[in-house]
């Protein structure tokens, strides 16, 4: 899963990443980038059900401070859909793994 945002301030911006109102920090599995270009991004390798959450992109200079949120969801492994088979209905269930 990637997030990408483009940025720009006077001075600079600096950039925190949170999830759920936790900091997140770059470590094995999670990238945090930014480009001369203002393109800031996070991303996750293998994202999983447990990454879904709300990811806040904050913004801060001398000038004042900045939010965007969105909310994530990450799908698990297997998910149905359509309508599930009761008694003797003939309705159709497809399932994606």
């Amino acid at each position: 899963m990637k997030l990408t945002a483009k940025i720009k301030g006077h001075p600079p911006p600096t950039v925190k990443w949170v999830k759920d109102g936790k900091p997140i920090r770059a470590q094995p599995g999670i990238v945090l980038s930014q480009s001369p270009d203002g393109t800031v991004a996070l991303e996750l390798d293998n994202a999983q059900m447990k990454d879904s959450g709300k990811y806040s992109l904050l913004l801060s200079n001398a000038m004042g401070d900045a939010e965007q949120s969105l909310t994530v969801k990450v799908p698990g492994k297997y998910s149905f859909l359509g309508d599930i088979i009761l008694g003797n209905s003939q309705k159709l269930v497809n399932l994606n793994i």
